[in-house]
């Protein structure tokens, strides 16, 4: 007596031309008599400079590349039996998957549904991989973290941490100056829209501290160069760069070497007094031992800071309707502006 294996025996079935056994009967019998379970597998792959998943579908001997995901789903919302092979024609019953396959399916479900929401109504473009980047790549951290597998080959990936910080690179030129946020490297890293990631000799890396939303609010773009000239690059070096430093994920080298070359820096004068029923005020800026009307006179051989001195001015004609003279003006019988300026102006003018 000869005992067949449950997928020997539905291979004769299906090879006897005789047979009048139909696919129906076939699924019900692999039913019951197979409790291998349904493998989804995905696997790193890339296309050029984009890392991307890529997915097999079967049972753990014999597994078949899915050209397309957008037929996968579709036969999940209306089982009916995918064959991708001699040795699998079944139906994608998700409680016969194990657990990792279940949340890659549920993964594909949800980028499918994205894809095709951006899809012509009448286009068939096929999605056969997944691009890792953006919340995707955010997604993909999560579902390695909780223990979901990811394959490079038929090795496992593995998972670790790491800190990031951005390298900026200050240099003085003839006193104006060129900052070089300094690029990450593309070729291993991924741009998440919560962190950073990497990819390196099939281990996933989640970097801490620098984040995509951090550098925005900073400001700062990877590989970009910012140029300042000598006319606003003191406004960067004292309203800016001390921010920066500030941060635990910066390096910035050059900014000692950038100071040494600014000129002194802006302290306003004003001077008040009263005649003829009206408030006077002669303002001045100081730079070091030289001294200049505000906002006034500029030549090209003196470095001043034109937009500060520019935002006093603005400052002190919210309260001061007139200038004559060298001299602003507010009359005494403006009480709506004298009253401003004796409450809130003399402070902001400190």
């Amino acid at each position: 007596m000869f005992l067949l294996g449950s997928n020997l025996f539905l291979n004769i079935l299906r090879d006897d031309p005789f047979d009048v056994t139909n696919d129906a009967a076939l699924q019900l019998l692999s039913l019951y008599s197979d409790n291998e379970p349904i493998i989804l597998k995905a696997q790193t792959n890339n296309y050029g400079a984009t890392l991307c998943l890529q997915f097999k579908l079967g049972k753990v001997k014999h597994l078949y590349q899915l050209h397309d995901l957008n037929y996968l789903i579709e036969m999940v919302h209306n089982p009916q039996p995918v064959k991708l092979g001699n040795f699998f024609n079944e139906i994608i019953d998700p409680k016969k998957m194990d657990a990792s396959s279940k949340r890659w399916l549920d993964f594909i479900k949800k980028i499918a549904d994205a894809h095709n929401l951006n899809r012509w109504e009448y286009s068939h473009d096929t999605l056969d991989r997944i691009d890792i980047s953006n919340s995707i790549a955010d997604e993909i951290n999560d579902l390695l973290y909780n223990g979901t597998k990811l394959y490079s080959g038929n090795r496992l990936v593995g998972y670790t941490t790491d800190k990031l910080s951005a390298n900026i690179k200050i240099e003085e030129n003839n006193g104006s100056a060129n900052i070089l946020v300094e690029d990450f490297p593309t070729s291993t890293l991924i741009a998440g829209t919560d962190n950073y990631y990497g990819y390196y000799k099939g281990v996933w890396i989640k970097y801490d501290g620098l984040t995509p939303k951090y550098l925005a609010q900073l400001g700062l773009h990877p590989g970009k160069e910012l140029r300042f000239s000598k006319k606003n690059v003191a406004e960067f070096a004292r309203k800016v760069l001390p921010k920066l430093e500030k941060s635990d994920y910066l390096a910035i080298t050059g900014a000692n070497e950038l100071r040494a070359i600014l000129p002194p820096e802006a302290a306003f004068i004003f001077k008040l007094d009263y005649q003829d029923n009206n408030v006077l005020c002669q303002a001045f800026v100081q730079y070091g031992k030289d001294t200049y009307l505000l906002n006034r006179n500029f030549t090209q051989t003196t470095r001043r800071e034109a937009k500060r001195e520019n935002e006093v001015e603005q400052l002190l004609k919210q309260y001061f309707a007139d200038f004559k003279n060298n001299e602003y003006l507010l009359s005494n019988d403006n009480l709506d502006h004298l009253e401003q300026l004796l409450d809130q102006g003399i402070a902001k003018l400190k």
